[in-house]
C-alpha cells in the first residue's frame, strides 16, 4: 500500500520553500500532483464527456419527472397575511413583498425571519432585524429551507400500504377505533412528534391529553437535548435551558461547543461574539475578547479561537477537572475535588493554567461553554464553574423549557420502545420524525414497529419510517401553513403562510382535531383563537383592540417574551449532587491507564444537513463543509500523523469496527484533528430521502446505541485497497504567487496599526484612470477578524442570484458554480495549526485582465465601479476566465438550470438565468443596486448610506461585510476602507494601481 507522503521532516531549505499560509497537505507538502493542479487551471480529463452513468445520475440531481403535480394551488392563501413594511394593496409585478414568518430547525424553536415573495413566489429568505433570535441575518439552513418548499420530491399524496390513497378515505376507515380510544381515554395510543415549541400546538395537545388521559406522547430528536436539560438537573435541580450573552464576554471558553451552528441561538450568538472583535467600534477598538477553544476536531468556533487545543474527547474532563482546580487555588469550591491523572499534554495544561487566570481576571466578564454532546455531568460542571466565577445572570441566564412551562412532561423514545415491548402500545402515530433511519441502533426501532398493530406516519418526505407504515400524509412546510413558536430566548412569533399548500398535505393541527373528534377547526383560526384568549386574559378584551394587536404582531413578527413580566431566572447551585455525580464519573475513569494508540469514535451531526433532514437539499450537499471542504459526502476525519502510522492513505476505504457492527467508509486526511481522535458526520446513507440524498456518503447512525449516541471510546481500523474519490474543494481555484491573506496580533496592531500591511508599489499602467466624481461608486469590505466563515454568504449568493448545483461528478472535474467561495489556510505544522477563512468573490478589478481579452465585449467595467457581464453577449470563449488571476468566474459547462418545474418557482426573476456555453460570476447584486436607484429616482431623492444590501451582506451574522459607495462622504464603506489595516487582494499578474489603493474591490481587514 501507498505510504502517507503528507507527514515528514524537513530541513531547512524545505523550509524556506514553504508558504506561510497553505490550504491544504498538498500544498503543505509540495507534491508533484499538486505542483501539476497548480500550473493548470482546471485538472486533467475535464474536457472528457460525462458518460451515461453520470448523466443519467446529474438528471435525478436536477429534476424529478413529477414536479407539476399541484401546482393549481399555487396562489396565496384565503386568509389574510401581513408584509413586513405595509399591507398588501395592488400587487405590481417584478415589485417584491416582504412577509415576516418564522422557520424551524435546531430542537424546534423558531429563528424569525424575513420571506421575499414576486407574485404569491416565496424565492429568499432573509433575518428578521426585529427579531431577537436573527437579528437580521440567517445561517445556511434557513437559507437553504426555501429550496425544500419546492422540493419535487417531497410527498404529495396519502400512501395506504405504498399505494395512493386519500385523506377522506383514513377519515372514514378511522372512524371506529378512534371512538373506541375516545371511549377508553386512549389506552393503547401513543404520539411520537419531533420537539415542539408551538404554544397554541401545546396548548391543544394539553387539552387532548385530558380527553384521552390513558394515551402518550413522545418527543424524539436524533440530536437531542436530554443532555442539557440532564445537566441543569444536575447542576440546578430543575428543567432549564441556558441562554448565553456573548457580547457581555471578555473571555468566553469553549468546551467541544461549536456555539456557531450547533445551538438554537446560533445566529445570534456568532453576531454578539463578533462585536467584540470588531476594530471599528468604539470607543475603545483595540480592546477585544479572547477566545479559548479545546476540541477534537476542527469547528467552525473553533477555528475562529486565538488558543485552539485538539483534545480527545474523552480528555474533555481532565480539562474541567484541572481548571477547577486551578480555579479551586483562589476560591473554596464546596466539595474536594477527587484524585484523577491527567492524560493531557504539556501545552495543553500549560494553556489551562493561563485560561484560568484570565477567567479569575474577569469574574462576571467571562463565559465557559460545554458543547451540548458532551457527557451531563461535564455541562453541570461547566454550570458550576460559571457560578463560581460571577457569570450567572450577566453572561448566562436560565429559561424555563417551554414545553414543561404548560405543565407537559413528554416521554423519551426509550419509554415508547419499551411500551411496545411490553404490548402497551397498540397504535403509533408519528408526525415529523425518521426514527427507522436515526434511533439507536439498540432500540431496533424497525422490529419494534412490527409490534404495532396500526403505524400512522405524518411528514415531509415518504422517508424510511413512512415505508415502514400503514398510511403516510404529506405534512405542511413552515411557509405553507399557520402556526406559532418560541425562540431560544422565550421570543414569541406567528408563523404565517406565504403559499398555499403545494400538494395534499396537512398540519399537526389537523391531525390533534381528528384525535379529539368534534368541531373542526382551520389552522389559522386555532392559532388566531389560542392568541386571541391570552390577549384577553391580559384585560384587554375589546375585539377592536385585538385586531390592532393581531395585524402588528403578525406584521413585526415579534411578540414579546415568554417570560414577560418575571425577574430573570435565578438559580441555586446543589453542591451535594454536583459531588455526587463528580465522584461517580471520575472515579470509574481516573484508574483508567489511556493508551495513547487508542483509537476514539466522535460522532457528529453535518455542519450542512445536520441529522439527515435536508439530505435531499443539493445547495446544502454541494456546499463545501467548513475547514475540509468536503461535498457530496461523509468521510472518517483523522489527524495526518494518526494516519500515517495506522498505514491509511487519503480516499482509500477502511472498515471500521465497533463490537458487531462494521462500516466502510473513505478516508479524509484533516489538519487539527486531534490524535488518536476519528470524526464521522450523520445523515448520509439515506435509502429513502430523494433523488438527491439517496445513496449518498455512509451510514453511521448503526454505530449509535442509546448509552453512547456521541462518543465511541474504543473502535477497530482496518486499511484497505480500495478506493473512493472524495469532491473536495480544498485544492480548487488556488490563486498562487502572492500572500492573499494578512493577520496581526492585538499588541502589533495597538503599537503601529500602519505597519502591518505590507504596501505594494504603484505599477505603471497602459489604462486610463476611471472617473466616478459624477456618480456612484460602489465598493466592498471584508472583516476577516469577524468572519466565522460559515459560508451563510455563499447559500444567499446562489438564492438571490439563481446559481445552480452542478452533481459530485461535476465538482470532481472542478466545475461547481458559487460565486462566493470561502478559502480556509492554515499556518503551522500540520497537526497543530492556525486556521484562517477567507471569502473570495469578484474582485471587481478596475483595470480588468479580463475585460480586454473578451472578443465580444461581453464583460465590462460600469461608470459605477463594477466589473459587469452582459450574458446574452457571451459566446464561451473562457479567455476571461483564463485571464482571472482571483478565479472567481464560472462556467456553464452543461445545461444546469434545465430544473423540474416547480423548482422553477424559486428563482428570482429580478436576475437572468444563464445557459449552456455562458460565463458568469459576481456582479454586486446588481440588480439590488439598480431597483434601489429607480426607487431613489422615483422620490426624487439620493440614495441613503447604508440603503443597498447585497446578499452576502445581509445573511452575514458577523457583519463581516460592508458595501455602499465610496463618493459618499462619512458613509459606512469609505470610514471602512481607510482603515490601516484594510488592503487589496494583490496579485502579480494583474496590472492595477496598487499605490493608490483604490481597486480591486472588495478589500479585507487583516485577521486579528
Amino acid at each position: 500500500m501507498k505510504k502517507n507522503n503528507y507527514i515528514h521532516t524537513k530541513n531547512d531549505n524545505e523550509q524556506q520553500d514553504m508558504p506561510e499560509f497553505w490550504r491544504s497537505l498538498e500544498e503543505y507538502s509540495q507534491t508533484p500532483e499538486f505542483q501539476r493542479w497548480v500550473e493548470n487551471e482546471f485538472p486533467s480529463g475535464i474536457f472528457q464527456k460525462s458518460n451515461e452513468l453520470r448523466r443519467r445520475r446529474f438528471l435525478q440531481i436536477m429534476a424529478s419527472t413529477l414536479a407539476m403535480t399541484g401546482l393549481q394551488s399555487c396562489t396565496q392563501p384565503p386568509e389574510d397575511i401581513v408584509p413586513f413594511s405595509h399591507e398588501p394593496q395592488n400587487e405590481a409585478p417584478g415589485i417584491p413583498e416582504f412577509y415576516a414568518s418564522g422557520i424551524r430547525h435546531h430542537q424546534g424553536f423558531v429563528q424569525g425571519v424575513l420571506v421575499e415573495s414576486h407574485e404569491g413566489r416565496p424565492t429568499k429568505i432573509e433575518g428578521n432585524p426585529q427579531h431577537p433570535s436573527s437579528l437580521g441575518a440567517t445561517d445556511v439552513l434557513t437559507q437553504a429551507s426555501i429550496l425544500n418548499l419546492y422540493d419535487p420530491d417531497r410527498s404529495q399524496s396519502a400512501l395506504h400500504n405504498g399505494k395512493h390513497s386519500s385523506w377522506d378515505y383514513f377519515l372514514s376507515e378511522s372512524r371506529g377505533w378512534l371512538q373506541s380510544y375516545r371511549n377508553n381515554g386512549g389506552k393503547g395510543l401513543r404520539l411520537l412528534t419531533s420537539p415542539i415549541t408551538s404554544p397554541s400546538l401545546l396548548k391543544q395537545i394539553e387539552q387532548w391529553k385530558k380527553a384521552m388521559p390513558n394515551a402518550k406522547w413522545h418527543q424524539y430528536s436524533p440530536i437531542g437535548w436530554e443532555a442539557v436539560e440532564e445537566s441543569a438537573r444536575i447542576a440546578f435541580g430543575e428543567d432549564l435551558n441556558p441562554i448565553y450573552h456573548f457580547d457581555k464576554a471578555d473571555v468566553v471558553v469553549s468546551l467541544d461547543s461549536d456555539f456557531f451552528s450547533e445551538l438554537p441561538g446560533c445566529v445570534r450568538y456568532a453576531k454578539e461574539f463578533s462585536q467584540l472583535r470588531n476594530v471599528l467600534r468604539e470607543p475603545n477598538p483595540e480592546k477585544m475578547n479572547r477566545f479559548y477553544a479545546f476540541e477534537p476536531t476542527p469547528s467552525m468556533t473553533g477555528s475562529n479561537a486565538d488558543h485552539r487545543y485538539p483534545v480527545n474527547s474523552s480528555e474533555m474532563q481532565d480539562v474541567v477537572l484541572l481548571l477547577l482546580s486551578e480555579l479551586n487555588r483562589d476560591m473554596d469550591l464546596p466539595f474536594p475535588i477527587p484524585e484523577f491523572t491527567s492524560q493531557l499534554e504539556d501545552d495543553v495544561e500549560k494553556g489551562i493554567k493561563v485560561m484560568a487566570k484570565d477567567l479569575l481576571a474577569h469574574q462576571g466578564r467571562s463565559l465557559v461553554i460545554a458543547g451540548i454532546f458532551q457527557p451531563a455531568w461535564i455541562q453541570a460542571l461547566v454550570f458550576f464553574i460559571n457560578h463560581k466565577l460571577g457569570n450567572i445572570s450577566k453572561t448566562l441566564d436560565f429559561a424555563d423549557d417551554p414545553v414543561k412551562r404548560m405543565g407537559l412532561n413528554p416521554g423519551t423514545i426509550s419509554e415508547l420502545v419499551h411500551d411496545i415491548h411490553n404490548q402497551n402500545a397498540e397504535t403509533l402515530i408519528i408526525v415529523g420524525c425518521n426514527p427507522v433511519y436515526n434511533a439507536p441502533s439498540d432500540f431496533n426501532f424497525v422490529d419494534s414497529l412490527k409490534q404495532i398493530k396500526r403505524k400512522i406516519h405524518f411528514g415531509l418526505y415518504t422517508d424510511e419510517t413512512a415505508q415502514q407504515c400503514q398510511w403516510h400524509f404529506p405534512l405542511h412546510h413552515d411557509l405553507e401553513s399557520w402556526s406559532d413558536g418560541i425562540a431560544f430566548d422565550g421570543t414569541r412569533s406567528i408563523i404565517q403562510p406565504l403559499i398555499a399548500p403545494l400538494y395534499s398535505s396537512h398540519s399537526p393541527y389537523e391531525l390533534i382535531q381528528l384525535l379529539m373528534g368534534g368541531f373542526i377547526q382551520t389552522d389559522y383560526d386555532i392559532v388566531r383563537s389560542f392568541w386571541r384568549r391570552q390577549f384577553a386574559a391580559d384585560d384587554r378584551s375589546e375585539i377592536s383592540e385585538f385586531e390592532e394587536w393581531w395585524k402588528d404582531k403578525i406584521e413585526s413578527g415579534v411578540m414579546p417574551s415568554a417570560y414577560e413580566g418575571e425577574e430573570k431566572r435565578q438559580v441555586s447551585v446543589q453542591p451535594a449532587r454536583l459531588q455526587e455525580v463528580i465522584q461517580a464519573n471520575v472515579k470509574g475513569n481516573s484508574k483508567q491507564n489511556k493508551s495513547r494508540t487508542n483509537i476514539e469514535l466522535l460522532i457528529k451531526p453535518d455542519s450542512r444537513i445536520g441529522d439527515g433532514s435536508y439530505s435531499n437539499n443539493s445547495w446544502l450537499q454541494e456546499m463545501p463543509r467548513h475547514i475540509y471542504q468536503l461535498t457530496w459526502d461523509n468521510a472518517l476525519l483523522i489527524n495526518p500523523e494518526t494516519a500515517s502510522r495506522l498505514n491509511l492513505v487519503q480516499d482509500h476505504v477502511v472498515k471500521l469496527k465497533h463490537e458487531d457492527q462494521e462500516i466502510k467508509v473513505p478516508v479524509m486526511l484533516l489538519p487539527g484533528q486531534a490524535q488518536n481522535t476519528v470524526t464521522l458526520h450523520l445523515g448520509y446513507g439515506r435509502t429513502a430521502a430523494g433523488h438527491v440524498g439517496n445513496g449518498i456518503g455512509v451510514n453511521v447512525y448503526p454505530l449509535r446505541t442509546s448509552e453512547m449516541p456521541w462518543h465511541i471510546p474504543s473502535v477497530e481500523l482496518e486499511a484497505t485497497s480500495e478506493r473512493y474519490p472524495l469532491a473536495r474543494t480544498q485544492n480548487h481555484h488556488v490563486m498562487e504567487g502572492d500572500r492573499f491573506i494578512e493577520t496581526a496580533t492585538n499588541e502589533e496592531y495597538k503599537k503601529n496599526p500602519k505597519a502591518i500591511i505590507s504596501k505594494e508599489k504603484e505599477m505603471p499602467s497602459l489604462y486610463p484612470e476611471y472617473d466616478y466624481r459624477k456618480g456612484e461608486q460602489w465598493g466592498m469590505t471584508i472583516d476577516l477578524t469577524a468572519c466565522i466563515g460559515c459560508g451563510a454568504c455563499t447559500i444567499a449568493c446562489q438564492a438571490e442570484n439563481n446559481i445552480p448545483v452542478v452533481g459530485k461528478e461535476e465538482v470532481l472535474n472542478s466545475r461547481e458554480m458559487h460565486w462566493i467561495r470561502v478559502d480556509h489556510y492554515y499556518r503551522g505544522p500540520a497537526n497543530k495549526p492556525e486556521i484562517h477563512t477567507q471569502p473570495v468573490p469578484c474582485m471587481q478589478c478596475e483595470k480588468a485582465p479580463c475585460e480586454i481579452v473578451c472578443p465580444v465585449g461581453a464583460t465590462q467595467h460600469s461608470t459605477d465601479g463594477l466589473n459587469e457581464m452582459i450574458y446574452n453577449r457571451c459566446i464561451g470563449t473562457r479567455y476571461c476566465s483564463n485571464n482571472c488571476p482571483y478565479k472567481v468566474r464560472r462556467f456553464n459547462f452543461y445545461n444546469y438550470t434545465d430544473l423540474a418545474e416547480i423548482l422553477k418557482l424559486q428563482r428570482n426573476s429580478d436576475v437572468t438565468v444563464r445557459g449552456r456555453g455562458v460565463m458568469e460570476k459576481c456582479t454586486y447584486c446588481v440588480q439590488r443596486i439598480r431597483r434601489t436607484q429607480i426607487n431613489a429616482q422615483i422620490d426624487n431623492r439620493a440614495i441613503r448610506d447604508g440603503e443597498i444590501v447585497t446578499a452576502c451582506q445581509q445573511v452575514c451574522p458577523a457583519q463581516a461585510i460592508e458595501f455602499g459607495d465610496l463618493n459618499k462622504q462619512d458613509s459606512k464603506i469609505k470610514r471602512s476602507k481607510q482603515h490601516p489595516l484594510n488592503y487589496g487582494a494583490p496579485h502579480k499578474n494583474l496590472c492595477t494601481s496598487f499605490g493608490s489603493g483604490r481597486f480591486p474591490s472588495p478589500w479585507y481587514r487583516a485577521r486579528m
